[in-house]
């Protein structure tokens, strides 16, 4: 449900959904078994996470830090425009 949803979403914009994200039960225990029984797959992906979390855009500190200015801008204007 929700939750499951929220994971997706957390993992998708690590750059991971494709890897470690399902549609379903089904598809899920294909995907546990896929990973079990692929260790090249395993060695890959640990060798490479680091890297791929560094490039994903929810760790863009500058990027996270305009969003958190353009939000703190907006809510100065319409303070602004409602105490005026």
């Amino acid at each position: 449900g929700r939750y499951r949803r929220r994971v997706g979403s957390f993992l998708a914009a690590l750059g991971l959904g494709d890897d470690l994200v399902a549609a379903g039960a089904d598809e899920y225990r294909t995907l546990a078994v896929e990973w079990l029984m692929d260790h090249q797959r395993r060695e890959q992906f640990a060798e490479s996470i680091a890297e791929r979390l560094a490039l994903a855009p929810f760790f863009d500190d500058g990027a996270r830090a305009d969003d958190l200015a353009a939000v703190l801008e907006s809510l100065w204007r319409r303070f602004v425009t409602d105490a005026g």
